[in-house]
C-alpha cells in the first residue's frame, strides 16, 4: 500500500464531503414529493433503492476520477459526513421552506377548487332534484296506465263472464240456418 500525505486526504475528504452535500441537495426533491401526497412504503423504499444506486454510481466515479480508482473507508465517511451537514443545517432551512411552499400550494389548490367545485355542485344537486321530480312523474304516469290496463282487463274479463257461453248443441240450429241457406 501506498503512503498517502495529509494534503492529499484532507483534498479527497473535503471533495467526498462536497459530494455527500451535493447527493443531500439531489435528495431533497424526493423530500419534497413526499409531503405533496403521502406515498406507500413500497413506492418509498424503490424511490431511496434508486437514489442509493445514484449516490453509489455517483461515488465510484468519484473515486476513479479523484483518487486513481482506489476507494478509502474514509472517503465514505466524508460523503456521509457532508450529507448529514446539508441535512442538519441547510436541509432543515429547505424542508421548512418547504413545508411552508407545499402547504400555501395546497391551500390555494384547496380553494380555487372549492371556487370550481361549488357552482358544480349546485348545478349537479339542482339537476339531480329536476331529475328526481321527472322520475316520480313518470313513475306516477306509469302506476296510472298500469291501473287503467288492469281496470280494462278486469271489465273486459266482467263482460266474457256475463255472456252466455254457447254450446256445440245450441249452435245446431244456427248453423243449419246457415247451411241451408
Amino acid at each position: 500500500m501506498t503512503d498517502v500525505s495529509a494534503t492529499y486526504m484532507l483534498r479527497m475528504l473535503s471533495y467526498f464531503a462536497v459530494v455527500g452535500f451535493g447527493l443531500g441537495v439531489l435528495y431533497e426533491p424526493l423530500r419534497i414529493i413526499r409531503m405533496f401526497k403521502a406515498q406507500g412504503a413500497l413506492f418509498v423504499g424503490i424511490q431511496d433503492f434508486l437514489f442509493a444506486l445514484f449516490a453509489g454510481l455517483v461515488t465510484f466515479l468519484y473515486v476513479m476520477e479523484f483518487a486513481g480508482g482506489v476507494f478509502r473507508p474514509y472517503f465514505a465517511a466524508a460523503e456521509f459526513v457532508g450529507g448529514a451537514v446539508y441535512f442538519l443545517t441547510v436541509g432543515q432551512l429547505v424542508s421548512a421552506c418547504s413545508r411552508l411552499i407545499v402547504s400555501t400550494v395546497k391551500w390555494v389548490a384547496r380553494f380555487i377548487y372549492r371556487i370550481v367545485a361549488f357552482p358544480i355542485k349546485l348545478l349537479l344537486m339542482f339537476l339531480g332534484k329536476q331529475w328526481r321530480k321527472l322520475s316520480a312523474r313518470r313513475n306516477k304516469r306509469r302506476q296510472i296506465q298500469l291501473e287503467a290496463k288492469e281496470k280494462q282487463k278486469a271489465a273486459e274479463q266482467a263482460q266474457a263472464a256475463a255472456l252466455p257461453q254457447a254450446t256445440p248443441k245450441d249452435l245446431r240450429p244456427v248453423i243449419r240456418a246457415v247451411i241451408s241457406r
